[in-house]
């Protein structure tokens, strides 16, 4: 069952909900109310709204990758042995990233909105031969893209394997256009020494809006990694990504 917002009748502070056929304006690729069906399903993309008072919060799973996908919409690469930084995950541009018709505005790339928040979660595993910090860094576009946000973690021990580190975090758009400004934030966590402590949270360095990427044209996310040892067994990888945009 789908239903429509009207504001026709006194009820539910001015809010009627309406009983129709088909969801209004919804895309070609769902035909009627099927239960269960999320439209645009090739990426996995859920639809959620609220409504208070006159606000509609709409927040969207435009990306959903993991490197255990047969076939994975990202790039995923594990760094090892260079103290370099190194690309360990490049999102793809043919998405709701891309400047295209859709469900937010006709061709604009949809973070060229004020306010518009992409939410960012990335999980994955690392290794050390050798104590070491991790430098992780969300750029736009890549390995040279302006830099979003930093994170450093402590130094792990000397000898870890598989240990899980993850980033959770979010950034709003401040000002739109070519040279369009965000206020990033998030939170790195990593099990740097015992495995049967929880993860030691470290905060990313960001002090003011950085400026990012031009959002006048489609848009992919970097996320690098620097390790602070060259030594052969230490290993730096993701295992599952997640990108959120909410109105």
């Amino acid at each position: 069952m789908s239903f429509l917002v009207r504001d026709t009748k006194p009820v539910l502070g001015g809010l009627t909900l309406e009983a129709v056929d088909s969801p209004p304006d919804s895309p070609s690729g769902l035909q009627g109310p099927i239960e269960g069906q999320i439209w645009n399903d090739i990426i996995q993309r859920n639809i959620a709204t609220r409504i208070g008072n006159t606000e509609l919060w709409l927040d969207a799973i435009v990306l959903s990758d993991s490197a255990s996908l047969a076939v994975p919409e990202g790039t995923f690469t594990t760094e090892t042995t260079s103290a370099a930084e190194t690309v360990i995950y490049a999102s793809p541009t043919a998405n709701f990233f891309t400047a295209q018709p859709g469900l937010y505005q006709a061709g604009n790339n949809l973070l060229n909105v004020i306010g518009k928040t992409l939410k960012f979660r990335f999980y994955g595993i690392y290794s050390a031969g050798a104590a070491a910090t991790l430098t992780f860094k969300l750029r736009a576009n890549s390995i040279s893209g302006a830099t979003m946000a930093t994170w450093v973690s402590p130094a792990s021990a000397a000898t870890i394997t598989n240990r899980p580190w993850s980033i959770v975090g979010e950034m709003s758009n401040v000002t739109t256009g070519a040279s369009g400004t965000w206020e990033v934030h998030g939170i790195l966590g990593t099990q740097a020494t015992d495995a049967t402590q929880p993860l030691v949270l470290s905060g990313d360095a960001n002090t003011a809006a950085v400026t990012g990427p031009d959002l006048t044209a489609s848009v992919s996310w970097v996320l690098t990694v620097t390790n602070g040892s060259a030594n052969a067994g230490n290993t730096v990888s993701v295992r599952q990504v997640l990108f959120n945009v909410g109105n």
